[in-house]
């Protein structure tokens, strides 16, 4: 939970400004609606936290955030 707005709400943002800059969302929320959102407004890659080993993290810099995941 964020302070000012939610994660939804940042990515809506972003969206709408035209972000450029690659989006990783990690999130407890493991739903498929979730990652299909947060996918459709932009982020790169959706990890639930309690399911995702940093080395998935790091491979996927490693070879090309551009690779959706």
């Amino acid at each position: 939970v964020m302070p000012e707005m939610g994660g939804f709400e940042v990515l809506e943002h972003l969206q709408k400004k035209n972000n450029k800059i690659p989006i990783l969302v990690f999130s407890n929320l493991a739903q498929d609606e979730e990652k299909e959102r947060a996918l459709k407004l932009g982020a790169k890659a959706y990890f639930v936290k309690s399911e995702t080993d940093i080395d998935q993290v790091a491979e996927l810099i490693r070879t090309g955030i551009e690779n959706d995941s």
